[in-house]
């Protein structure tokens, strides 16, 4: 792929005033009916949420243990 560059010769031959590509960031979200601070709370606050971040919370516990036990290990030198 080529680049065009913008000067008078060619902007002689052809209209380089309109972008030729442009793009923009779109996000689908499904529609909520309500929000605001009780919504945010009560999904933060849910079982699932709750649930999903104990896990997490477990798997950086696992993976912390595991690095200290092979730093704490005398075969270890850095």
């Amino acid at each position: 792929m080529v680049s065009l560059p913008i000067a008078q010769r060619n902007g002689a031959q052809m209209d380089l005033t309109h972008a030729f590509y442009s793009t923009g960031l779109s996000i689908a979200t499904r529609a909520e009916p309500t929000s605001g601070l009780f919504a945010i709370a009560s999904k933060i606050l849910s079982l699932t949420f709750i649930k999903w971040l104990a896990i997490l919370a477990s798997a950086l516990c696992a993976a912390g243990l595991v690095v200290w036990s092979v730093v704490r290990s005398p075969e270890f030198k850095p």
